[in-house]
This record gives C-alpha cells, structure tokens and sequence, in this order.
C-alpha cells in the first residue's frame, strides 16, 4: 500500500489567433458529412464516436432538410485555413448571408441575405425572454444546424469564434445574434445556451464583446474576448471579409453520459437582412467522450500508473472504461495485446504489470480504445516463514525474524490480521512469548523505506502434544538417478530434499536437527554424519541412515532408512557416409543401446529423433538431395530410465552437381541460306539433340564447355531442341529443354494497280499492294526512281497531280526493311488522259403548288426545255438531268418529262453534259426546281352569323364582308382576298361583291379568293352567311309578395315566371334581371341573386332572354307589388308539471293566441293555427292541431305557429316550445 496524492489541471478554454485569408466551399461535403466528418472528424482528429450522431437537420437560405427553399444564399459551408496563426485550421461555417463570401481581405460589405429567408421562432424567443435587447422586432437570414448525440462522459465541448460586419459601424446597439441550445432529451429538462461570454450568462454578441478603439460611441464590453478587428489598414489583409471576430472560445456543458442530447445552433440576422455575421465552429473540437481508462476506489480518476505513479507489488488494481457503463455497449480487455478470457465489462481488476486495453463497441456499431500500462513496484525480497510448532504454549515468533528479514535491514512486525498488517496496525508486542492457539494465522510485515509499500507473508502457529514424546522420523522415498559418467555405476545425490519429508508436518526444523549415515550404528551414536549432503557419490543399492534428534535434548532421537539406486547411461553410434548425384537419395544408420531414443540433426537445422529397435538398430532415408548435407548426433535416451548422454558423431552425403547445357543460335534468316547452333555448358558432357522432332543426335563438348553445328540452307524455319545431357565422369544426367529457332523470312513481293481512263485535269490513285510493312521502289515514264513503304495491312497508295497526257507507272523492286531481304519486281499501270466540254448554268425553273395540300410538289416540269440553255443549242454536247452529284457524276438514273419533283418547295437537279463519244469526260451545273406554295384559307370559316335585329322576322341584314379577312387569312401576311358569288368568279377573280353586302338568302354561300402578292398563286374556299332569329320574351303577370309590417318592400324570387317569359324554353335560353331596359340590352350589372331579390312595390324590373346558341337576345319586363302581412310575436314557452315523470303532458296551446296576436285578441281577418311540422306550417296543412294537445316528443318539443292574413293571403311563421319539467 502506498499513499497517491491527485494533481488536477485546469486550463484556460479561450485562444487569440491572428489569420490570413480562409477558403470555403459548400460542394466538398453534405450538410451531414460537415457533422460527422468535420465537427466529430470521424477517423481523423476528433475523439468522438461519430455512430452515436443522429437526426441531422439543417435550414439556411438555399433550402431546408425538409424541402423547403427561400431562394436565397447557401450560409453553411466548409472553411479551411492555411495559416497557423489563423486559430482554426478548418470547420463548419454558419453564416446569416453566403458562406461563400466569407474569406478576406475585408473589401466589400456582407448583406447577402434576402427578405424571403426567414428568422428562428426560438432564438427570438429567448432573447426576448432575456430582455436584454428593448429594440428587437424579429429575426431574418437564420441559419440553423441541429442533431442528437449522445454522450460518453460527464461534460462535452467543441470551439467556435465569432465574426461580424456589424463591428466598428454598429457595435453599439445593433446585434445579430446567436445560440448553441442544448436539450437533455432523455431527462427532459430545460434548454440551456452554450453561447455565452465565459463566467457569464449572457450570450455572446456584438454589443456584449466589443472594443471601443473601434467606435468611441459606446463603452467596451469583455474587451478581453474581442480578437481582430479588420477595417482600415487590416482590411486587406484580413482572414474574413468580415469587420471584426472573437478570440477563439469553447462552448462546455456538463452532460449525463448515455442520455440523449439534442444542440440546435442557430445565427440571424436582427431586425433586417443587411450586415451578415458568422459562426465558426471548429473542425474535430465536437468532444462527446470516449473510451478512457481510469482507477476507481483508492485510485480513483488517476490514469498513469507508471514510473512513481507505479503502485505497489502486493496491491490489486481495479480499472473502468470511462465515466459510467454504457447500455447495450460491449467491452473486450486485452492484455499485452492477447485478449483476456471472461473479461467483457465495465470494469477489471489487476493483478500484474503490463499493457492493458480496452475496446468499447457501441450500439450504433462503432468502436472506441483506449489503453494504459500498470507498473509494479517489486516487493521486498523477502523469506518464507517457517510454521512454528510446540507441544505447549508459548511460541517465540523471532523465531522466524531472521527467515523473513532475509538478510535485509528493515523491521519485521506481527500482526492479528492481513489488514493491520497492511497498515502497520496493532503489532503483536510480547513476540518471543505469544501463547497462540492451534491453527492461528500469524502476519508479519515490513515497510520499504523508500516506496513506502508494505510487504506482508504469514505463518501458522502448531500446537502438538506429541513432540513432547520421543522423535519418530517419517521415512523418506528412496533417491534414483543416472551414473554421473559412462560405465562410471555411481551418481552424486543431494539429500537436502529428503530432510522435510523426515520431519513432516510434525516435526519444527527450527527445533529439530536431520543427519545423514552410512550404517545403522553411526546413526544411533550420532557419529560420522554424511558431510556435505548435497554432493554424496552414491552407488547402485546401497542403503542411507537417517537420524532425527531434538534440539533442545540431544538423547531425544529416533532413526529411519532409505535406498540409492543408480542406472547405467544409454549410448549410440551412426554410418552411412557416401556420394550420390544430385536430387537423388541415401540410407543413414544409428546403432546403440537397444530400445533407446536416439536425438540427431541434418546441417545444424532443429533436432529430430530416431528410435532403435530391440536389437539396437536404426536407418533413416534421406530426401532427394540437392546440396551435400551432415547427419550429426546429439544425444541418447533410454526411455525405461530416463538416462540420456550427449553423443558425438556424423555422416556424411556428398552431392555431386547434375550437368546442364543451354543452346542458342535463335535468329532470322533470308530464304535459302544458312546459320550455327552453338551449345554451351558443363566441360565435356554429352548433350544429345534435335532438330524439327528429327532422330536425335549427340554432340560432345570441348573442354572449355563448348561446341556448334551449322544448318544445311534452309527455306523454310528450323527448330533445335535439348533433349538431355550426361556427365560421363560422374555418370550423372538430367533431361534439358531450350530451343534455337532459325527462322526463315521469306523474299517480299509487290503488285501495282491503277491502270484507268481519266479526263484532262483528273488526278489518278495508283495503288501498291504486297509484303506488309515493305519499300516498293517504281519509277514515272522510265524516270528516277521513287519508293514507297507499304504499311501493316501491306498496302499504299498515292495520288497523282492533275494529269493532261497520258502516263505510265513502273515497278522497279521491293524490299522488306525488317529482313532486309528484297528482290527486282515488273509490272505498270498506264493512264489514258480524255477532255470534257465546256457549257452553261441554267435559271431556275420556278412554279405554283398543283395541289391545295401544299405539299411543295409539282409533276409539271419539263426539263427538256432547259437543254438549251445548259449547251447553248450544241447538239454534240449530250445533256442529261439527274437527283443527285453521285448520279450526275455517274451518268447514272438520268430523268425524264414530265418530272414530278422528289423535295417538297425547293429541290436542287444536278446536269451532266459530255462530247458525244466520250461520256467519261463530263462537266456538271445545278439548278434549281422551285415550287411556291398556294395561300390557303383557313381550313374551316365559320358562319359569318348576325341577329335579325334590323327587321325582325325577314331574315335579312347588312354584312360587313372584310371583317372575315383576318379568319380567312388565317395568320398569313402578303395576301389579297376577294368575295365573290360563285366558285367560277372567284377562281377567275371576276365580278367581286362589294364590302357592304345585303344577303339575298338565308343562309347563303359566299366564295372567296386568297392570292399570294409576291408569287401571284392563289386557292378558293366559301363560308356561309346567317341571319339568326330572335328568342321568345313574353310579359308576365305582376309577382305578389307580402311585407312583414308596414314597409312597401318584401323579398321576391324573379324567376317563378321564367317558363311563362320562356314560352317553356328553359333550357335553351339564359334568362338574366336588370334595373334598367339598357342594362339589359348591354348586359351590364346583372341582378346578382334574382331568386331572393328585395323589391319595392309598383317596381319595374328588366328581363333579357338570350338564346344559349346563337347569343341573340328580346327584352320584356316584371312588374312586382307588396302586400301587408299580419304581426307575430314569438311567445313564452308551455310548461306542464309531469306528476309521473314520464317526459308527456298536456298543453293548452290555446292560452299562447293572444300573445302571439300581439296582445290583442281576436283580429278581424287574422287566423292563427298550430303544427307539428314546419312544412305543415308553411303550406298551412289541414287540419292544424287542436287545443288542449298532447306532446309527442318527451320532454322538451317544438310546435309552429301560422299567422295567417285573409285579406292579403300573406303569412308570417314562429316558434312556440312546449317543456315538460319532472315532478320532484
């Protein structure tokens, strides 16, 4: 044990860092790789495990997790730095306006933001709950992060700084503001701000971290916290485009390992859009815990057992794998990188020195390790006790001082128990006369002046009545060894073992003496004891005396005896030295005490053993042998009395080397020459042979290893091949591969190609073809030679220049420049030169679509007619008319007339033209077919329909004829349209109709002409005129409504006459109301709701009947009057007092009349009757209820009234309740 002092260290969470220009991006990560992969740093830097990271969610201007899109600037991106004085070297950045505008030099101002992208419900609330900002309206331009996590230790932290556009210009009271809340969601308790100014509650903001030396307008605040600020000379070289920035901060909490957390962070703008700030947070700083080992109990919270930390060597350890055990985790300890067997969790206890670890694997799947190293301070090298025995109290315990000081100079004392002794407490003080009892465990104890450890051992305390009588020794076993040398029959034996066993547990050796003799009466008279008994030359059978005397009375002995015996030591010999050839095998021989295990090696490699047979005798085979190897012995066994000896001897296998022999001579000659074999190899050898699979044949070589073999000429390729080769000194041989191949090239060859007829300023393509890769050499006309290499496929070709007189091509030779083998070549191709006339383009041949499809074609062309101009009127000069270059070119396909054109509006025809008798010869024009399209008329004309308003009935009106031409002409421009009576003048254009034109019939078919300005082509069509009748209106009878009193208006339905206005047509027109005849003629102002209409008696209302089909209209009007109707006053509920509760009465509907009157009762020309139903009311049903009634309804029912006025037969209706109230 030893005592452990803790020393705890505290630092300071804030940095100050000065930065050059950062970079950011928003495309290298997603929003949820910013969290796991930068703030967490999974696998990297951070120390966190990122499995336990969920439920990421994100809002900025660009667009939510959730869909939603303001329009407006991405704020979340990924910064890095490459400064070192920047205080982050990269992070997340959350920003109120573009992440992108973020890195410096501080040259431009920061309002990035829209108006659509909007604030956060929860920072506004608590800073307004805070009261710390009177002038806060809202919030805009929030950028959010939020996720869950979960914990692995007691406190969590990640570092931020903060920066603004606001410092400097509106750091006095303008702030933008910002917030880390963290949620305990497992707990449920209150949301916390991580924000705050450190050893305070107030969030961090401009106006609560500020410097005045950049605007005197307003005191500092926590000036310490303010770190840079970036205007005037520091703008261009600023980290951020942003004014100013705090020190580098960390946010911290204490948190509940294993609970779920969920942080919202969270920055806006306050009261607008304009002057952006940011949120720096730092990449790897989101520290949640991991897997840390730590001593619990008396070395809690201390990780470093190592050097004066080590603890001490009599001591137990017990360690945990961080602050509390975590659910559904696994936990796997390894020992010096072994894993420990049962060791699966949370905690182990240690027992010895050495390398621990621990790996945690989390729910989520991730893992987590941490590891340690324990050291031991070594215990005090102390002795073992002896138990003390006595046949009575007292025990002197010095008795053992000097066993367990062991030669050391520390102080021994005694104790009742393990734990006094481990605290040096309540020594034992009367040691050297302590009555103990039978079987009582005494501890002793000493302290290590230097370490301060305490180590303790323990003895036990006998009692035995017997010591008092006289000694009987136990006997020993006897002693058996191997003879100490061959032949030698004796071994040197050490009875010092024997001695415990003499005395027993019986018997203390501190007061009881054990010697040795050679007979049985040098032990009784204690004379010539064995001296020393360690080293005694002992021989096969002979007998030992032992003498057991007490210390304390010498006369007190008893005696006993035991044997020596000694076995004889095995030995062994081996043969079998010889030479043998390579990769072959020998026998080895051992021969030697029989039955004995005989231990040997091969070249010094690991031993192996070879047992011999009952005669002594043993062989072994060796492996096919490629080097010369050594079987050597080691030693000797006998198995039946475990006597070995190491031996010497060995043997050895010579390996003679197999000869070997290689060929070369692999080369490539020309067809019809020859080449050398040569062979190379063991001085001597006989190599036998080869060629093409032909009977073999030898050769021998000379005696430096070498020897060769021309080829008769060969024209085609030739394989040498090795079969074998014999070493006839050592007769050793061995099978070779290896081959020579002599290939044979053959002579290249080439053809020439190309002979042709051409016209006067063609150029030819003469073509090579032969050996692949070959050099053709040719001449012009007999003229200097050319050459010309053939590629891959053996094939070239050239073009001549523009040829005007006949030429002839030569071949002269060819050679094959990979071989060099070549050979003289005869062949031409000639070239006949012809010329072509000279001739004319033609104009274009230009006609009108034959077709209203307008589908650009005409079948009208006569291409004859254009002969002509194409040869000038040269009839030697051959023209024809083809589609296409190829076919004009070839002569192919010519036309004939008439021709229908084959491209629709425009098509190109292509002349060849050449001197009779010479059609290869030919010159080519083009011109064109050109087919203008008709202008058409609109597909389908509508009826040109008018209302017979004029005259109504005649079915004659005035119809203004060019109003139809914007339909007609149906979006074309450039046209002329003209009307006509009959097809035939509007084909011919003749006799045209004026623009005012009276119809004649009804309906009557007009013909009209459409014709293009420019082209001169036109097409006709036709359209109806119509004269459309009137629909019915007929007058109907005045609508008589009642007034509820004494005003002269009541409400009207309009349309209870709309069948007789209709004559019955309902369905096929759309009646409409109007105050006025001429807002009905001009639709204009409907009544909106004409079904309850209030109406004014003697008033005139308007109605306008219009036909569904043709939209032609009549008018005729409504006359309503009012009627007065008679007074109803709601009366008192009817109540009756049930005397057997059954909800039914009886009620005298008769006793409500008057109040219902009024007042005053009777009226003259007034009735009033009583209903069940409100229908039965309205239609006043016959008969009514009569009075006294009986309810229907338990309870509560409703009866209705009708107050009727026969004078006007208008009504009025109430309600009158009839309740049954339950007898008490």
């Amino acid at each position: 044990m030893k005592r452990i002092l803790l020393f705890i260290p505290i630092f300071l969470l804030t940095f100050k860092s000065l930065s050059q220009p950062i970079t950011v991006d928003n495309s290298t990560y997603t929003v949820p790789q910013l969290v796991q992969d930068v703030l967490f740093a999974s696998g990297s830097v951070g120390s966190s495990c990122v499995g336990t990271i969920s439920n990421i969610t994100w809002s900025t201007g660009s667009g939510a997790s959730n869909g939603t899109s303001f329009g407006s600037s991405n704020g979340i991106g990924y910064f890095q730095n490459t400064n070192p004085n920047f205080p982050l070297t990269s992070g997340v950045i959350l920003s109120t306006g573009n992440a992108m505008s973020a890195p410096g030099p501080n040259t431009t101002t920061l309002s990035d933001g829209s108006n659509a992208w909007p604030g956060d419900t929860t920072l506004f609330n608590y800073i307004t709950g805070l009261g710390i900002d009177p002038g806060l309206t809202d919030y805009n331009n929030a950028t959010v992060l939020e996720f869950d996590f979960t914990p692995l230790t007691n406190q969590m932290s990640f570092d931020f700084l903060f920066a603004s556009e606001e410092y400097g210009t509106f750091q006095c009271a303008y702030s933008d503001s910002f917030a880390f809340f963290l949620t305990n969601v497992t707990a449920g308790t209150a949301t916390t701000n991580l924000a705050l100014v450190p050893s305070t509650t107030t969030p961090i903001s401009v106006v609560t971290i500020r410097d005045d030396a950049h605007n005197g307008n307003c005191a500092s605040a926590n000036p310490s916290y303010f770190a840079t600020f970036n205007g005037g000379a520091n703008a261009a070289n600023s980290a951020t485009n942003f004014n100013g920035e705090t020190v580098l901060m960390t946010a911290t909490s204490v948190v509940i390992p294993n609970n779920v957390y969920h942080i919202k962070l969270v920055i806006a703008d306050r009261n607008d859009n304009s002057y952006d700030s940011a949120v720096f947070l730092g990449g790897g700083s989101f520290d949640i815990g991991s897997a840390s080992l730590a001593g619990i109990d008396e070395f809690d919270g201390i990780d470093d057992f190592t050097g004066p930390n080590a603890i001490c060597g009599s001591e137990t350890l017990t360690i945990q794998a961080g602050a509390t055990s975590i659910v559904g985790a696994t936990y796997a300890w390894t020992f010096g990188g072994n894993p420990i067997p049962g060791a699966n969790s949370f905690t182990y206890t240690i027992t010895q020195e050495g390398d621990y670890c621990v790996t945690i694997t989390y729910p989520s799947g991730c893992e987590q390790t941490d590891c340690l190293v324990v050291e031991y301070i070594p215990s005090l090298a102390i002795g073992t006790p002896n138990d003390l025995t006595v046949c009575v109290p007292p025990f002197n315990l010095e008795d053992n001082t000097p066993v367990i000081v062991n030669g050391l100079s520390n102080t021994v004392t005694y104790h009742h128990s393990l734990f006094d002794a481990q605290q040096l407490a309540s020594p034992i003080t009367n040691t050297t006369s302590y009555n103990g009892y039978n079987g009582e465990i005494i501890y002793a104890a000493l302290e290590d002046d230097m370490t301060g450890c305490i180590t303790t051992t323990q003895f036990t305390l006998y009692i035995s009545p017997a010591l008092c009588a006289e000694p009987n020794p136990f006997t020993p076993p006897n002693l058996t060894l191997c003879e100490s040398s061959f032949g030698s029959g004796t071994a040197i034996f050490d009875f010092t073992p024997q001695t415990p066993l003499v005395l027993g547990s019986t018997y203390n050796a501190a007061d009881y003496t054990v010697t040795y003799h050679l007979n049985q009466t040098d032990a009784d008279n204690d004379a010539a004891a064995i001296s020393p008994i360690n080293a005694f030359s002992g021989t096969n059978g002979q007998t030992i005396f032992v003498r057991l005397e007490e210390n304390a009375d010498p006369t007190s002995f008893g005696t006993t005896s035991f044997q020596l015996f000694v076995n004889p030591l095995p030995t062994a010999t081996i043969s079998g030295s010889t030479a043998i050839c390579y990769g072959t095998s020998t026998g080895i021989t051992f021969n030697g005490t029989p039955n004995t295990i005989v231990t040997y090696n091969i070249d010094s490699n690991p031993n192996q053993t070879v047992t011999l047979n009952g005669s002594g005798t043993a062989s072994v085979v060796t492996p096919n042998l490629t080097a010369s190897s050594t079987y050597t012995l080691v030693s000797v066994l006998n198995p039946a009395t475990n006597c070995s000896q190491l031996i010497t001897g060995s043997a050895t296998v010579t390996i003679n080397p197999l000869p070997t022999v290689t060929i070369s001579g692999t080369t490539s000659i020309c067809s019809g020459t020859t080449s050398v074999i040569s062979f190379n190899g063991t001085p001597n050898a006989i190599v036998t042979y080869n060629s093409d699979s032909n009977p073999s044949q030898t050769i021998t070589l000379n005696a430096a290893g070498n020897a060769s073999v021309t080829t008769p000429i060969l024209t085609v390729s030739s394989t040498y091949n090795l079969i074998s080769v014999q070493n006839p000194t050592t007769n050793c041989a061995q099978p070779q591969s290896g081959s020579a191949v002599v290939t044979v090239n053959p002579l290249p060859t080439a053809t020439i190609s190309g002979t042709a007829t051409v016209c006067s300023g063609d150029t030819v393509t003469i073509s090579f073809s032969g050996t692949p890769n070959a050099v053709v050499t040719y001449n012009v006309n007999s003229g200097t030679n050319q050459t010309i290499a053939l590629n891959g496929n053996g094939n070239a070709v050239f073009t001549s220049a523009p040829l005007s007189a006949s030429t002839t091509y030569n071949l002269v030779s060819v050679t094959n420049p990979s071989t060099t083998c070549s050979q003289t070549q005869t062949v031409s191709a000639v070239i006949t030169v012809n010329t072509a006339p000279v001739i004319n383009t033609p104009a274009d041949y230009v006609v009108c679509d034959d077709s209203n499809n307008n589908d650009g074609f005409n079948c009208n062309f006569d291409l004859n007619t254009i002969i002509n101009q194409v040869n000038g009127g040269n009839p030697n000069i051959v023209v024809t008319f083809h589609e296409t270059l190829t076919n004009s070119q070839t002569g192919a396909n010519p036309l004939v007339s008439p021709y229908c054109n084959i491209d629709p509006g425009l098509q190109t025809i292509y002349v060849r033209a050449y001197n009779n008798g010479s059609p290869a010869c030919y010159s080519n024009t083009t011109f064109n077919l050109i087919v203008n399209p008709l202008p058409l008329a609109n597909p389908v004309i509508t009826d040109y329909e008018l209302c017979d308003y004029a005259n109504p009935g005649d079915g004659i009106e005035v119809f203004t004829l060019n109003s139809k031409d914007a339909e007609i002409a149906n979006g074309q421009t450039n046209v002329t349209i003209g009307y006509y009576l009959t097809q035939s003048d509007a084909q011919t254009q003749t006799s045209p109709l004026p623009n005012l034109y009276t119809n004649i019939s009804n309906p009557q078919e007009i013909w009209i002409n459409i014709s293009n300005n420019t082209t001169g082509c036109s097409s006709v069509s036709s359209f109806n005129l119509v004269v459309n009748p009137l629909p019915s209106a007929t007058t109907p009878d005045p609508i008589f409504q009642c007034s509820n009193g004494a005003t002269t208006q009541a409400l009207f339905d309009l349309t209870i006459n709309e069948g007789v206005v209709t004559a019955g047509n309902t369905s096929l027109v759309s009646v409409t109301y109007y105050n006025s005849l001429l807002a009905a003629q001009n639709e204009s102002s409907p009544i909106v709701t004409p079904s309850t209409y209030t109406g004014t008696d003697n008033e005139i209302v308007y109605i306008r009947v219009e036909d569904n089909v043709t939209g032609c209209y009549s008018t005729t009007t409504q006359l309503l009057r009012v009627t007065q109707g008679p007074i109803a006053v709601t009366p008192q509920a009817l109540h009756y007092c049930d005397p057997n509760n059954d909800g039914f009465g009886v009620f005298d509907l008769a006793s409500a009349t008057a109040e219902i009157a009024g007042g005053v009762w009777p009226l003259t020309g007034v009735s009033i009757s009583y209903y069940e139903t409100q229908t039965d009311a309205l239609i006043g049903a016959v008969p009514s209820l009569a009075s006294p009634y009986d309810n229907i309804n338990p309870w509560t029912q409703t009866i209705y009234v009708r107050v009727f006025y026969t004078l006007t037969g208008c009504a009025n209706y109430v309600e009158l309740q009839l309740i049954v109230d339950p007898t008490p």
